[in-house]
């Protein structure tokens, strides 16, 4: 199987997935300082949402930009990124209170095709599953 070419397919739907995430977990959040449920750490809520979506943004531009001319540089770059915006999720899932349902779902959505982009692009990375060319 082709790690990069997957890669590349997972980083694509990315591209269409973000501005759906994105403005539904703006929306969520501004939705959470109106309500009458207490929040007590919005401010931190808000500054790891914030996080998440300027690392999927920087992920998405950067790897845009540099993929044709670097493109191991670029697969790392988005990995990395890439586990920010993981580690964020963990974050909203495990330590964040109140989570609404909507949340869970768009986020865990997320999350499968996040980690799916941290494996094939570690194993477009290594060395044993580089494709060989036959001229």
């Amino acid at each position: 199987m082709d790690a990069l070419l997957v890669f590349d397919v997972l980083m694509y739907v990315n591209l269409y997935y973000y501005p759906m995430s994105a403005t539904c977990n703006s929306i969520i959040t501004f939705a959470k300082y109106q309500s009458i449920i207490d929040t007590p750490l919005i401010g931190r809520d808000t500054a790891v949402q914030g996080a998440i979506l300027l690392s999927e943004l920087l992920k998405l531009i950067l790897y845009k930009k540099i993929k044709d001319f670097k493109k191991g540089l670029a697969i790392t770059l988005a990995v990395f990124l890439t586990i920010v915006s993981i580690t964020g999720l963990l974050y909203i899932f495990t330590i964040q209170h109140p989570v609404l349902r909507l949340e869970y779902i768009l986020d865990s959505m997320m999350l499968i095709l996040l980690l799916g982009e941290v494996f094939y692009g570690v194993g477009a990375l290594l060395p044993c599953f580089k494709e060989k060319e036959f001229y």
